[in-house]
């Protein structure tokens, strides 16, 4: 068996594959000045490629928001009432009680599961919301508190 290889466990080893002063050397300012510089240096090109990813993801956001289709405040507030029932969703029969609430008859509810963009689904037969309606119900609160 090969013996098991052990990592330092000084942060000062290694700094960007150069070595820094060993432990038993005392460093010297220079060579402390010359790390921090090149630590700071990193981090600025990590803060421009966050920046830019950023901007990339904001582009991709705005261009999302402008072609969504406009729905109705009710088709909203179904959202939010299947949410209010808790991770575990809501029953058919609450579900019919919560669309005849907000304007939709039994059958009209059936838009909520279909299309590959489904607001709702079910599971273990109950009504949950999918990724898609979490998102769709995170940006109609986002819309209306600003």
């Amino acid at each position: 068996m090969t013996p098991a290889r052990t990592m330092s466990r000084d942060p000062r080893a290694v700094c960007h594959d150069r070595p820094v002063p060993a432990a038993s050397q005392p460093p010297t300012d220079e060579t402390d000045a010359a790390a921090i510089a090149a630590i700071r240096g990193e981090i600025a090109r990590m803060r421009e490629g966050l920046d830019t990813i950023e901007h990339a993801l904001q582009r991709v956001d705005s261009r999302q928001r402008n072609t969504e289709r406009a729905r109705p405040i009710r088709f909203y507030e179904v959202l939010v009432g299947v949410y209010e029932h808790g991770i575990h969703g809501i029953d058919d029969d609450a579900l019919t009680e919560l669309g005849l609430l907000h304007g939709y008859q039994r059958r009209g509810l059936n838009g909520f599961f279909t299309g590959a963009r489904a607001a709702l689904r079910r599971a273990g037969g109950r009504v949950v919301l999918t990724p898609e309606g979490h998102r769709l119900l995170e940006s109609h609160l986002r819309q209306i508190q600003s």
